[in-house]
Protein backbone atom coordinates (compact mmCIF):
# COMPACT_ATOMS: atom_id res chain seq x y z
CA UNK A 1 0.00 0.00 0.00
CA UNK A 2 1.36 3.34 -0.82
CA UNK A 3 1.58 6.27 1.25
CA UNK A 4 -1.64 8.41 -0.20
CA UNK A 5 -3.29 4.61 0.60
CA UNK A 6 -2.27 5.10 4.31
CA UNK A 7 -3.64 8.37 4.63
CA UNK A 8 -7.03 7.53 2.88
CA UNK A 9 -7.30 4.53 5.59
CA UNK A 10 -6.73 6.44 8.63
CA UNK A 11 -9.68 9.16 7.43
CA UNK A 12 -11.86 6.50 6.95
CA UNK A 13 -10.77 4.71 9.84
CA UNK A 14 -10.69 7.77 11.88
CA UNK A 15 -12.57 7.00 14.74
CA UNK A 16 -11.31 3.82 15.12
CA UNK A 17 -7.95 6.14 16.04
CA UNK A 18 -9.71 8.30 18.18
CA UNK A 19 -11.21 5.82 20.51
CA UNK A 20 -7.96 4.09 20.66
CA UNK A 21 -6.37 7.15 21.54
CA UNK A 22 -9.40 7.84 23.96
CA UNK A 23 -8.95 4.45 26.02
CA UNK A 24 -5.08 4.48 26.05
CA UNK A 25 -5.33 8.35 27.38
CA UNK A 26 -8.29 7.44 30.13
CA UNK A 27 -5.71 3.97 30.97
CA UNK A 28 -2.47 6.11 31.41
CA UNK A 29 -4.17 8.53 33.55
CA UNK A 30 -5.59 5.59 35.99
CA UNK A 31 -2.12 4.52 36.21
CA UNK A 32 -0.60 7.97 37.16
CA UNK A 33 -3.07 8.59 39.88
CA UNK A 34 -2.36 4.89 41.32
CA UNK A 35 1.45 5.19 41.00
CA UNK A 36 2.92 6.38 44.76
CA UNK A 37 4.60 9.68 44.21
CA UNK A 38 7.84 9.80 44.56
CA UNK A 39 10.24 12.54 45.94
CA UNK A 40 13.94 12.84 45.38
CA UNK A 41 16.46 15.25 47.34
CA UNK A 42 20.41 16.02 46.79
CA UNK A 43 23.13 16.52 49.05
CA UNK A 44 26.66 17.00 48.12
CA UNK A 45 29.95 16.25 50.17
CA UNK A 46 33.47 17.83 49.86
CA UNK A 47 36.02 15.66 50.62
CA UNK A 48 39.63 17.15 51.11
CA UNK A 49 42.79 16.36 53.09
CA UNK A 50 43.64 17.19 56.09
CA UNK A 51 47.31 18.51 55.77
CA UNK A 52 47.74 21.30 52.74
CA UNK A 53 50.18 23.64 54.33
CA UNK A 54 52.00 23.97 51.11
CA UNK A 55 51.15 24.48 47.14
CA UNK A 56 52.83 20.63 47.03
CA UNK A 57 50.87 19.26 49.64
CA UNK A 58 48.04 20.99 48.19
CA UNK A 59 48.49 19.45 44.81
CA UNK A 60 48.92 16.02 46.67
CA UNK A 61 46.25 15.88 49.01
CA UNK A 62 43.84 16.75 45.84
CA UNK A 63 45.10 13.47 44.10
CA UNK A 64 44.98 11.51 47.30
CA UNK A 65 41.28 12.86 48.25
CA UNK A 66 40.13 12.24 44.31
CA UNK A 67 41.51 8.41 44.75
CA UNK A 68 39.55 8.39 48.22
CA UNK A 69 36.27 9.81 46.60
CA UNK A 70 35.91 6.87 44.38
CA UNK A 71 35.95 4.50 47.12
CA UNK A 72 33.94 6.55 49.41
CA UNK A 73 31.06 6.78 46.84
CA UNK A 74 30.26 3.11 46.77
CA UNK A 75 29.92 3.01 50.28
CA UNK A 76 27.77 5.66 51.37
CA UNK A 77 25.06 3.31 51.78
CA UNK A 78 26.47 0.76 53.00
CA UNK A 79 25.32 -1.47 56.07
CA UNK A 80 27.13 0.96 58.95
CA UNK A 81 26.33 3.33 57.74
CA UNK A 82 22.26 3.19 56.92
CA UNK A 83 22.15 0.95 60.31
CA UNK A 84 23.33 4.41 61.86
CA UNK A 85 20.80 6.81 59.87
CA UNK A 86 17.71 3.95 60.53
CA UNK A 87 18.72 4.54 64.64
CA UNK A 88 19.28 8.17 64.46
CA UNK A 89 15.83 8.57 62.54
CA UNK A 90 13.94 5.66 64.22
CA UNK A 91 12.83 4.14 61.24
CA UNK A 92 11.04 1.17 60.85
CA UNK A 93 13.48 -0.42 57.85
CA UNK A 94 15.97 -2.52 56.86
CA UNK A 95 19.38 -0.91 56.31
CA UNK A 96 19.02 -3.05 52.69
CA UNK A 97 15.69 -1.31 51.63
CA UNK A 98 17.04 1.62 53.20
CA UNK A 99 20.04 1.41 50.92
CA UNK A 100 17.88 1.13 47.99
CA UNK A 101 16.27 4.65 48.12
CA UNK A 102 19.92 6.30 48.87
CA UNK A 103 22.52 6.54 45.66
CA UNK A 104 25.83 8.17 45.21
CA UNK A 105 27.72 9.15 42.45
CA UNK A 106 31.33 10.96 42.21
CA UNK A 107 31.74 13.27 39.46
CA UNK A 108 35.19 12.67 37.46
CA UNK A 109 37.97 14.15 38.39
CA UNK A 110 36.50 16.24 41.53
CA UNK A 111 36.09 15.31 44.96
CA UNK A 112 32.55 15.92 45.23
CA UNK A 113 30.36 13.22 46.06
CA UNK A 114 26.60 13.69 45.74
CA UNK A 115 23.79 11.61 47.70
CA UNK A 116 20.74 11.12 45.96
CA UNK A 117 17.60 10.30 47.95
CA UNK A 118 14.75 9.09 47.39
CA UNK A 119 10.91 8.69 49.36
CA UNK A 120 7.43 8.63 49.18
CA UNK A 121 7.72 11.67 51.89
CA UNK A 122 9.42 14.68 51.42
CA UNK A 123 10.07 15.51 54.53
CA UNK A 124 11.84 12.35 55.14
CA UNK A 125 13.64 12.34 51.90
CA UNK A 126 15.59 15.20 53.52
CA UNK A 127 15.70 13.49 56.82
CA UNK A 128 17.37 10.40 55.37
CA UNK A 129 19.92 12.75 53.25
CA UNK A 130 20.72 15.04 56.13
CA UNK A 131 21.37 11.82 58.29
CA UNK A 132 23.50 10.00 55.53
CA UNK A 133 25.49 12.72 54.98
CA UNK A 134 25.75 13.23 59.02
CA UNK A 135 26.39 9.70 59.49
CA UNK A 136 28.80 8.88 56.49
CA UNK A 137 31.50 11.86 57.60
CA UNK A 138 31.35 10.27 61.32
CA UNK A 139 31.85 6.72 59.57
CA UNK A 140 34.91 8.16 57.09
CA UNK A 141 36.36 9.30 60.27
CA UNK A 142 36.60 6.28 62.28
CA UNK A 143 37.32 4.36 59.24
CA UNK A 144 40.40 6.44 58.33
CA UNK A 145 41.27 7.48 61.45
CA UNK A 146 44.50 5.52 62.73
CA UNK A 147 45.43 4.67 66.73
CA UNK A 148 48.00 7.30 66.70
CA UNK A 149 47.22 9.76 64.17
CA UNK A 150 43.78 11.69 63.42
CA UNK A 151 42.34 10.92 60.08
CA UNK A 152 44.12 12.54 56.80
CA UNK A 153 40.85 13.19 55.21
CA UNK A 154 37.91 15.48 55.95
CA UNK A 155 34.50 15.03 54.55
CA UNK A 156 32.29 18.70 54.82
CA UNK A 157 28.87 19.26 53.63
CA UNK A 158 28.72 21.66 51.57
CA UNK A 159 24.82 21.43 50.01
CA UNK A 160 22.79 20.50 52.60
CA UNK A 161 19.69 18.43 51.03
CA UNK A 162 16.81 20.84 50.04
CA UNK A 163 12.77 20.29 51.11
CA UNK A 164 11.63 18.48 47.71
CA UNK A 165 8.72 21.02 46.02
CA UNK A 166 7.16 18.27 43.88
CA UNK A 167 7.56 14.66 43.20
CA UNK A 168 9.90 13.01 40.53
CA UNK A 169 7.32 10.99 39.56
CA UNK A 170 5.21 10.02 38.31
CA UNK A 171 5.86 12.51 35.16
CA UNK A 172 1.86 12.68 34.78
CA UNK A 173 2.43 15.02 31.05
CA UNK A 174 5.24 12.38 30.01
CA UNK A 175 2.76 9.66 31.34
CA UNK A 176 -0.40 11.27 29.44
CA UNK A 177 1.49 12.14 25.94
CA UNK A 178 2.87 8.69 25.76
CA UNK A 179 -0.70 7.33 26.25
CA UNK A 180 -1.88 9.32 23.70
CA UNK A 181 1.22 8.46 21.59
CA UNK A 182 0.59 4.72 22.30
CA UNK A 183 -3.27 4.68 21.57
CA UNK A 184 -2.45 6.49 18.14
CA UNK A 185 -0.19 4.20 17.03
CA UNK A 186 -2.30 1.14 18.05
CA UNK A 187 -5.39 2.78 16.18
CA UNK A 188 -3.18 3.41 12.86
CA UNK A 189 -2.35 -0.65 13.45
CA UNK A 190 -6.03 -1.39 13.92
CA UNK A 191 -7.30 0.61 11.13
CA UNK A 192 -4.83 -0.98 8.89
CA UNK A 193 -5.06 -4.28 9.10
CA UNK A 194 -8.85 -4.18 9.28
CA UNK A 195 -8.91 -2.23 5.92
CA UNK A 196 -6.20 -5.26 4.76
CA UNK A 197 -8.79 -8.11 6.68
CA UNK A 198 -11.55 -5.85 4.45
CA UNK A 199 -9.80 -5.55 1.09
CA UNK A 200 -8.48 -9.64 1.32
CA UNK A 201 -12.35 -10.83 2.19
CA UNK A 202 -13.89 -8.74 -0.67
CA UNK A 203 -16.05 -10.84 -3.16
CA UNK A 204 -13.99 -9.66 -5.92
CA UNK A 205 -10.46 -10.90 -4.31
CA UNK A 206 -12.34 -14.23 -3.64
CA UNK A 207 -11.90 -17.12 -6.63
Amino acid sequence: MEFSGYVSVLRRRWRLIAVCALIASILSALVTVATPRTYSTEAQLFVAAQDQNSVSNAYQGGLFSQQRVKSYADIVNSPPVMEAVIQQLGLPITPQALAGQVTANAPIDTVLINIVVKDRSPRRAQLIAIATCNQFVQFIDLVERSPTAPSPIKVTVVKPAPLPASPVSPRKSLNLALGVLAGLATGAAGAALRETLNTSLHPSNIS
